[in-house]
């Protein structure tokens, strides 16, 4: 299917067919989806309606930093996969504060950092940082969120992210303990 979706064939096959909208779709993909054949025949799979969206997996559900120093940062893992079933799963990570970070942006079915588990394909990992230098002091947590935009989901999977800024201990409390 990449093969053909890749070099045109498919499209000119499906035009041939009469069905002038599949081509039209396996036209559009091929040239929305760059260095990737395997995200253009998903995208061609998904338009065509005819298949389930792939499910996406994600761990943890949220995201708790307990008591990071002011001006300090924090960093913490999350975990973006295919669920079980069919599909590739690809898409962006972005983050809804600009004290929160997430890096890569990007995945798609290969894994950055393999996490393997017995029931599933291979997860990508991402860095979620948090910095704190803007956050003041409280025992309020600061909350914001990551969201994760795929092929998988039509609306973006919110993954709350929450941040208790603490001061700094003193030297003593730092030395003694």
């Amino acid at each position: 299917g990449v093969y053909h979706l890749q070099n045109g064939t498919l499209a000119r096959w499906l035009s041939d067919q009469g069905a002038e909208h599949l081509a039209r779709l396996a036209r559009q993909v091929q040239q929305e989806s760059g260095h990737d054949p395997r995200m253009a025949l998903e995208r061609f799979l998904l338009g065509t309606g005819l298949v389930p969206r792939p499910r996406l997996r994600v761990r943890p559900k949220q995201i708790v930093f307990r008591g990071i120093a002011s001006g300090k940062s924090g960093q913490s893992r999350l975990y973006v996969g295919k669920g079980r079933g069919r599909g590739y799963v690809f898409g962006t990570l972005y983050a809804s504060d600009p004290w929160l970070r997430v890096e890569p942006e990007r995945f798609s079915g290969q894994p950055l950092d393999a996490v393997v588990s017995a029931d599933t394909e291979a997860d990508s990992e991402a860095q979620v940082t948090v910095d704190t230098r803007a956050l003041t002091i409280g025992s309020t947590p600061w909350q914001g969120a990551i969201y994760i935009d795929s092929n998988a989901t039509e609306e973006p999977v919110e993954v709350p992210v929450r941040v208790r800024v603490v001061a700094e201990p003193s030297s003593v409390s730092r030395n003694l303990l």
